[in-house]
């Protein structure tokens, strides 16, 4: 009975340390048939998952008007800027898929071979939007990645800039994977099967 007990524990334990949907995540990068990165899936921002892809344009048609808090997927300079920071730590790498980092021209947006910045915006003013740039530099250049801020004028095209892209967010909806909804069942039967074994009491 004790062992059984034990064992209850253990497998409930799993199944609850098992239950973040952020377990097993994987950066996935998304590539054009030509080599450009158009983004990635599965980037982890504070403790969430987000996709983020590389768009020119400018910031209305970019971020639906460009005129509302809700149009930003973060809206502090903190948040944005740990956005950037993961750019630059998590997807404009060198990999398999391409070397993103030693090549910033590889950037869907950025065209330059020396440098691109990818501006995450998270503030509106009355003209101009506040942004966190992700400077991604190239493997000869002597500068180092930063994360910086901006102030970009509304009108402003990343689409006449080739050292200029919008990298836009979007929050991953958070769903259990398959073996953490196992794991949960398993551990249900377990404490089920359990019950119906105890003997009632008095007997």
């Amino acid at each position: 009975m004790a062992n059984q007990t034990a064992f209850l524990r253990v497998c409930i334990l799993i199944s609850v340390l098992s239950t973040s949907p952020y377990a097993a995540a994987s950066l996935i990068w998304n590539t054009a048939p030509d080599g450009t990165l158009l983004g990635a899936s599965g980037v982890e921002v504070s403790g969430s998952l987000f996709d983020v892809e590389f768009v020119d344009g400018t910031c209305g048609t970019v971020f639906d008007g460009c005129d509302d808090a809700n149009d930003f997927t973060f809206n502090t300079e903190a948040q944005a800027a740990e956005a950037s920071q993961a750019l630059l730590d998590a997807v404009l790498l060198d990999v398999a898929q391409g070397s993103f980092d030693s090549m910033p021209g590889l950037t869907n947006g950025c065209g330059n071979s020396e440098v691109c910045f990818s501006s995450t915006p998270y503030l509106r003013t009355s003209s101009a939007v506040q942004v966190s740039v992700a400077v991604n530099w190239s493997a000869v250049s002597s500068n180092p990645d930063s994360v910086d801020t901006a102030l970009l004028p509304l009108a402003f095209d990343t689409g006449t800039d080739a050292n200029d892209v919008w990298a836009r967010w979007t929050r991953q909806t958070s769903v259990p994977e398959p073996t953490t909804l196992a794991l949960l069942g398993v551990g249900g039967a377990l404490v089920a099967a359990s019950r119906r074994r105890r003997p009632l009491m008095g007997q």
